[in-house]
């Protein structure tokens, strides 16, 4: 029997006294609801390929769920977030400008090299459908001596964030080039600040992409990349101590996948034996 509770101790409020009454979400105010539409909105990465002169576009397909919970949602996520529809086609992909990463590759072409001229910008002629672009995520220069990227995002005066992106698993191998290539960058806005005197330089850094929730909990993934964006860093040593994390985390799985306690062996063995019908003896245990 549970304790009595002194006198002279305040009884905790019963559910009835702190929720008299329960209001469906379509009833509470709209400043209210709009602020929780608002709030559900998170950061998606949305891919942009280039073929043969043809674009293409890839974002996760169940990272927009306000597009299809109600007529609301919708407006709230098209009001807040600034989508656009980047395709033309049936299925639609949405783009925020001032949420979301566009991930491309730049293009890189080698310093004095007039091949990384396009007669028309392929970034430029997205422009009208990317609206007033903030974040931008870029392929690495993993030649090994400096470039310059031929698709000129250093000209879309909106962009404030340069993120040179790769697989988190993958930039522990490779972290010097990433940040060689953050330096790039940086010399390429250095450039073109001294061309024009307008430009502003963004921030550049390394991103680190990986899986989340469930999904990173699993040794096998779906084929649809559904990776977000997981961590940011400036320096070597920043990115030496998240892969001696991510190592810790990998032998935690490993452990948790393959060493099942000895306790549900033992378990198992029981009920399999009790299906049988068979008597377990006691010294078993």
């Amino acid at each position: 029997m549970d304790p009595v509770a002194p006198d002279n101790t305040p009884s905790p409020p019963s559910y009835d006294d702190a929720c008299p009454s329960f209001h469906p979400f379509s009833e509470l105010p709209v400043e209210l609801r709009a602020k929780i539409w608002e709030a559900s909105l998170k950061p998606r990465i949305v891919r942009w390929t280039r073929t043969n002169d043809q674009n293409s576009f890839t974002s996760p397909s169940r990272s927009l769920p306000l597009m299809i919970v109600s007529k609301e949602a919708r407006e709230a996520a098209f009001l807040y977030g600034g989508y656009q529809n980047l395709t033309n086609d049936q299925t639609p992909v949405y783009f925020s400008p001032q949420l979301d990463y566009f991930w491309f590759d730049p293009g890189w072409t080698d310093l004095g090299s007039s091949s990384h001229m396009f007669l028309n910008d392929p970034l430029e002629e997205l422009l009208p459908k990317l609206g007033e672009l903030e974040n931008i995520m870029i392929h690495p220069n993993w030649s090994g001596h400096r470039r310059r990227p031929s698709v000129s995002f250093g000209k879309v005066r909106s962009i404030r964030q340069v993120l040179v992106a790769a697989d988190e698993k993958s930039i522990g191998f490779h972290g010097k080039v990433m940040l060689e290539t953050v330096k790039e960058v940086k010399s390429y806005y250095t450039f073109l600040e001294s061309q024009e005197q307008d430009t502003k330089i963004p921030y550049v850094a390394v991103g680190c992409v990986g899986w989340v929730g469930e999904e990173r909990r699993r040794m096998h993934h779906s084929s649809e990349d559904n990776r977000q964006l997981v961590k940011v860093f400036e320096k070597q040593r920043e990115i030496n101590s998240h892969m001696h994390r991510l190592r810790k985390e990998e032998w935690q799985f490993t452990r948790n996948a393959f060493n099942r306690p000895k306790i549900v062996h033992k378990l198992r063995f029981v009920r399999e034996r009790e299906e049988s019908g068979r008597t377990l003896p006691e010294e078993q245990f």
